[in-house]
C-alpha cells in the first residue's frame, strides 16, 4: 500500500472504471469519436451496452464490436459487454416467445374457497377457478383445515385432486372449517429466460455467450474482459408472505426443477402442504417457506450465475453485474432470491445506485424517487446497499476484494459533478472499489440522463476527468489488501422467508455506522464456511470478534448450531432486542442455548455502548461527528483510514483516535488534489477537520519517505474580494469563442434565477480585478458558494479546478503586489436547460459564482 500511494502520487493509478457505452447503431466515426472522449476522460475500459442496437448479436453488431475492440486495443483500453439486447438481462435477444415458449418463466398460484363440515358427498364447482386466458394448468386440489381464528391453517391437509370429475370436486368433508385450494401452474408472459431452469439458461449460451466467443475469440482474456449481467431477476410481482400476513393469489416461480428440489428437501408429499406458501400453516410454514426459497435461490445460483462465471473464466474472461437490490428486494423473487447466492459465481460483488435512491442531505429520511416503489428506504440505501457488495467481496476469496457499483444513472441532468463526487465518496468509504458510471452515449438527448459527454453538449464534461481520476486513485489504494471490521452482521434472508417477526440487517447496520463501528454482512452459507480461531470468526482474510444477529423469531437449525459453535469458541454472539428461541424446523420447541457466557441479548439502544465496552471498535471521535464515515484497509504494515464528511452543511471538527495508530509519524493524503503530507502526533490524537463533501485518507505504520511536512496554519487576515465583474455566458458547444450574452455587475447573483436565465446550462465566466498590498506568504482564495464546478485563473495562469465544496484554492505564488487579474469559469449542470423527467426528483441549487469571495492570508502555527 505504501508503494501504491507513491505510484498514485506520481499519476500512476490503476483503472477501476468501466462505464456503460451505449450503442444505437451509430456510424463508425461517431463510435470512434465517443470512445476517444471516454479514453480522454481518464478511463481505460468500457462496458458496451445495446440501448438498443437493433442488430445485437447479428452482423451489424459484430462489425461494431470489432471496430470498438480494435480501437480499444490500440488505446490500451479494455472492453466489457452487457449480455443482452435489452435491459434487464434475460430478454435473450427476444427468441423465447416465438422459438422456445416452453422454456419461459412459469409460476404457481392459488385460488380458494371455504367449506364448513361435516358434509357427506358434497361438491364444489371447479369450473371458473382456472384462468384459461393465462394458461392455467391444474396441479393439485388440497383441502386444509382452518384454525379457530383468522386465516391460519392447522397443518391437516387432504389431497382431493382425484375427486375432480365432470367439473365438480366431490368429497366427504370432516368436522370443521376447510379451505379448498385450487393450485395452478401457468406461463409468465414476460418472454424472458427462467434462471432457475438450466434448459432455459442454455438459450443464453446459445444466443448470447457462445456467439460472442465465436466472433470475438481472439480478444477474450485480452482486450475483451468479460460480460456484465444487469438485474437478471427470478420473477417480478411475486412476494413471499412475511410476518404471517396472507399473500392470497400471489404467484411464485415454479418448474420441474423447483418441484424436484422441494421433493428432495421435504419428501414425496411436499405438494400436500404447498398452501403454506400463501397462508401460515401451524408448525409447517416456517420450514416450508425457507425450503422453497432455498430451492429457488440455489437453482438460480447453480443454473445461471455459477455456470456463466465458470464458462467465462474457462475462456480467460470474467463475469460481473448485479441483481435488483432495491428496498430489500435482494432477498426475494424480484431479485435472485438471495443476494450472496445470486452473485457467488461472479468475479466482483455488485450493486447499483440509480433513480435518486441515495440523495445528499436525505440519507436519514425516506425520499421520493423515480422508481416503481415511489419512496427510497433510506435505512437500506444509506446503511446497507454498498455494504452488501463490499462484504461479499471481503468474505468470498474468489472475489479478490473486488466490489462494484453501477452509479449515477437516471438521476437526471440535475445531477452534476458535485452530487457525483458525493455519491462516489459514499461508495468508496463503504468499500466499493470498482465503478460502472451510467452512461456514455453519442446521442443527445438520450433516455434517463445524465450522459457524460452529452455529445459535446454537457458543460461539465471538461472537468469530469477530475472525478474519474479521483475515483481511480482511491480505488487503487483501497484494493488488493485487507478490510478491518469489528463485527459481522447476519444476513436476514432466512428469518424473512420463515414468515415470523424479524429485523432487517440494516437496523444494526445503521446503529453501528452512526457510532463509527465498521462491519461486514454475512449470510448463513458463509457462516457455515467460517472458521473459529482465537476468539474470532475467520472468513478469508477477514476476522470478526463478534456476530450480530438481528431479531429473528425463527432461524434454521444449521444457523443456530453454528452460532452456538461460535459462542463455545469464545466469539460473542449478540441477538439484537430478542434472542431467537425457535427454529424453522421445530417452531413449537424452545432452543436451549448453551450457557457459555458468549451468547447475549442486547437491546438495540445499547448495542454500540455494549460493543465499545467490549472493545469492539476501531476509531473514536471525541466530538459530535454524526456525518463522519470511515473505512479501514491495510496491506502489509501500512494501514489506511478513509474519512469523509457525508453532511452537506456543516464542517466536522473533531479529534480522533485509531486502533492502528499508537502515535508518531503518519501521512495525510488528499485524493482530490492528489497531495500527501507528513504529520506527527505523540499522543495518538489526530485533530481532523472536514468540510462537507471533503475526504482524506490517513496512512499509519509503514509510510512513504520524503513526503513534505504538513504546515499547520491559521488565518491571519481576510480580504473580501468585490470587483466590478464582466460576466459572459456560453453554451458548451460555443465555449470559449462565442458567448450567448455578456454583461457587467458589481455584485454576484444566481444566473438561473427567474429574472435572469432560468433555462441556462453552460459556462459562466467571471472576470475582474482586485488589489493585494502584500502577496507574500501563504494565501488561500475561497470562492464561497459555487453552482457548480469552478476553474480559477489568477493573472492569466490557471490555479486549478474544483468540482465540489470546499471551493478553496492555494494561490500562493500566483499573486503579485498591487492589482491582480481574477477569472473564474463556472459550469452548471443541464437540469435548468433540459428540464428532463428524471431531474424532477432533485432540487436544483443556484447557478454561477455566488460567493462571498475571500482571500485569506495564513500564518504558520508552531506546535
Amino acid at each position: 500500500m505504501k508503494d501504491k500511494l507513491k505510484r498514485v502520487l506520481n499519476g500512476d493509478s490503476e483503472n477501476h472504471i468501466l462505464p456503460f457505452f451505449w450503442q444505437h447503431g451509430e456510424d463508425d466515426d461517431t463510435l470512434i469519436k465517443e470512445l476517444h472522449r471516454i479514453h480522454d476522460s481518464g478511463i481505460s475500459a468500457v462496458c458496451v451496452e445495446s440501448r438498443p442496437h437493433e442488430g445485437f448479436a447479428r452482423d451489424a453488431w459484430w462489425e461494431d464490436m470489432a471496430l470498438i475492440l480494435e480501437e480499444s486495443e490500440r488505446l490500451g483500453m479494455e472492453v466489457w459487454i452487457l449480455d443482452d439486447k435489452y435491459f434487464p438481462t434475460g430478454f435473450c435477444n427476444g427468441i423465447l416467445p416465438e422459438k422456445h415458449p416452453e422454456l419461459g418463466k412459469r409460476a404457481i398460484t392459488e385460488r380458494h374457497m371455504d367449506v364448513c363440515g361435516p358434509l357427506t358427498d358434497a361438491s364444489v364447482i371447479y369450473e371458473g377457478w382456472a384462468d384459461e386466458t393465462k394458461g392455467d394448468e391444474l396441479k393439485a386440489i388440497i383441502a386444509c383445515r382452518c384454525a379457530d381464528e383468522g386465516q391460519m391453517l392447522t397443518g391437516e391437509c387432504i389431497d382431493i385432486t382425484d375427486k375432480l370429475h365432470d367439473g365438480l370436486v366431490t368429497f366427504d368433508f370432516p368436522q370443521g372449517i376447510w379451505r379448498v385450494f385450487f393450485i395452478f401452474e401457468r406461463p409468465e408472459a414476460d418472454g424472458r429466460v427462467d434462471f432457475t431452469n438450466p434448459e432455459s439458461v442454455n438459450l443464453m449460451f446459445e444466443e448470447i455467450y457462445e456467439p460472442h466467443y465465436t466472433h470475438l475469440k481472439k480478444y477474450f482474456g485480452k482486450t475483451f474482459k468479460g460480460f456484465f449481467s444487469d438485474e437478471p431477476f427470478i420473477m417480478n410481482g411475486s412476494a413471499l408472505p412475511i410476518k404471517g400476513e396472507s399473500a392470497s393469489h400471489a404467484r411464485y416461480p415454479w418448474n420441474k426443477y423447483i418441484a424436484e428440489g422441494m421433493r428432495k428437501r421435504l419428501g414425496d408429499d411436499y405438494m400436500l402442504t404447498l398452501p403454506s406458501l400463501w397462508f401460515t400453516m401451524t408448525g409447517l410454514s416456517q420450514n416450508y417457506r425457507v425450503s422453497y426459497m432455498d430451492t429457488v435461490s440455489t437453482l438460480y445460483k447453480e443454473s445461471f450465475c455459477d455456470r456463466v462465471g465458470a464458462w467465462c473464466r474457462e475462456r480467460g474472461a470474467m463475469y460481473i453485474g448485479h441483481v435488483v437490490e432495491d428496498n430489500n428486494q435482494h432477498s426475494n423473487m424480484g431479485s435472485g432470491g438471495h443476494y450472496f447466492r445470486a452473485l457467488d459465481g461472479q468475479d466482483m460483488a455488485g450493486v447499483d445506485v440509480v433513480l435518486h435512491q441515495i440523495v445528499p442531505g436525505l440519507t436519514d429520511h425516506p425520499n421520493a424517487c423515480n422508481c416503481w416503489y415511489d419512496t427510497a428506504d433510506s435505512d437500506f440505501f444509506t446503511y446497507s446497499l454498498a455494504k452488501l457488495a463490499a462484504s461479499h467481496s471481503h468474505i468470498q476469496p474468489e472475489k479478490h476484494g473486488r466490489a462494484m457499483c453501477e452509479i449515477y444513472g437516471a438521476y437526471g441532468w440535475a445531477e452534476g459533478l458535485k452530487m457525483m463526487k458525493w455519491l462516489t465518496d459514499h461508495m468508496l468509504v463503504r468499500g466499493i472499489n470498482n465503478f460502472v458510471p451510467h452512461a456514455f452515449s453519442a446521442k443527445f438527448p438520450d433516455e434517463v440522463p445524465p450522459q457524460f459527454t452529452g455529445a459535446e453538449h454537457n458543460p461539465q464534461f471538461r472537468q469530469f476527468k477530475l472525478l474519474m481520476e479521483y475515483m481511480n486513485r482511491v480505488s487503487t489504494i483501497m484494493s488488493d489488501g485487507i478490510h478491518h471490521a469489528s463485527a459481522a452482521i447476519l444476513y436476514h434472508a432466512e428469518a424473512e422467508w420463515s414468515g415470523g417477526d424479524f429485523m432487517y440487517f440494516y437496523t444494526p447496520a445503521r446503529l453501528l455506522t452512526k457510532d463509527h463501528i465498521d462491519f461486514d454482512i454475512i449470510s448463513a452459507d458463509y457462516l457455515e464456511m467460517a472458521g473459529f480461531e482465537n476468539g474470532r470468526m475467520c472468513l478469508g482474510d477477514e476476522t470478526y470478534p463478534c456476530i450480530i444477529v438481528p431479531m429473528s423469531e425463527y432461524l434454521s437449525e444449521r444457523v443456530t448450531a453454528r452460532l452456538e459453535e461460535a459462542a463455545l469458541a469464545g466469539i460473542d454472539v449478540v441477538f439484537v432486542d430478542k434472542i431467537t428461541e425457535k427454529t424453522c424446523e421445530h417452531p413449537s420447541e424452545r432452543i436451549k442455548w448453551h450457557k457459555c457466557g458468549h451468547i447475549h441479548e442486547i437491546a438495540s439502544d445499547f448495542l454500540t455502548l455494549w460493543m465499545r465496552a467490549k472493545g469492539y471498535y476501531d476509531i473514536t471521535s471525541y466530538s459530535e461527528a454524526e456525518n463522519l464515515r470511515f473505512y479501514h484497509y491495510s496491506c502489509g504494515d501500512t494501514h489506511a483510514y478513509m474519512l469523509t464528511n457525508e453532511g452537506i452543511c456543516d464542517d466536522i471538527v473533531t479529534t480522533l483516535t485509531f486502533d492502528a495508530f499508537e502515535g508518531g509519524d503518519f501521512a495525510a493524503y488528499f485524493p482530490m488534489e492528489n497531495k500527501a503530507y507528513l504529520l506527527k502526533d505523540h499522543d495518538r490524537a489526530v485533530h481532523t477537520k472536514l468540510a462537507p463533501y471533503e475526504s482524506v485518507i490517513y496512512f499509519f505504520g509503514d509510510i512513504p519517505k520524503g513526503l513534505p511536512v504538513f504546515r499547520k496554519v491559521k488565518t491571519d487576515s481576510i480580504l473580501t474580494i468585490e470587483p466590478h465583474y464582466n460576466i459572459s455566458l456560453y453554451s458548451a458547444e460555443n465555449y470559449p469563442e462565442s458567448p450567448i450574452t455578456s454583461f457587467e455587475s458589481d455584485s454576484l447573483m444566481n444566473i438561473t434565477s427567474r429574472d435572469m436565465y432560468p433555462r441556462f446550462g453552460g459556462y459562466m465566466k467571471y472576470e475582474g480585478k482586485f488589489d493585494v498590498s502584500d502577496s507574500s506568504g501563504t494565501n488561500i482564495l475561497d470562492l464561497g458558494e459555487v453552482g457548480e464546478s469552478a476553474e480559477l485563473f489568477i493573472n492569466g495562469k490557471k490555479v486549478g479546478d474544483r468540482i465540489a465544496p470546499p471551493y478553496k484554492f492555494d494561490v500562493t505564488g500566483f499573486l503579485r503586489d498591487g492589482e491582480n487579474d481574477f477569472t473564474v469559469v463556472v459550469a452548471n449542470h443541464l437540469g435548468y436547460e433540459q428540464r428532463d423527467l428524471c431531474s424532477k426528483f432533485l432540487v436544483m441549487e443556484r447557478s454561477g459564482l455566488i460567493g462571498p469571495v475571500t482571500l485569506k492570508k495564513m500564518t504558520e502555527v508552531n506546535d
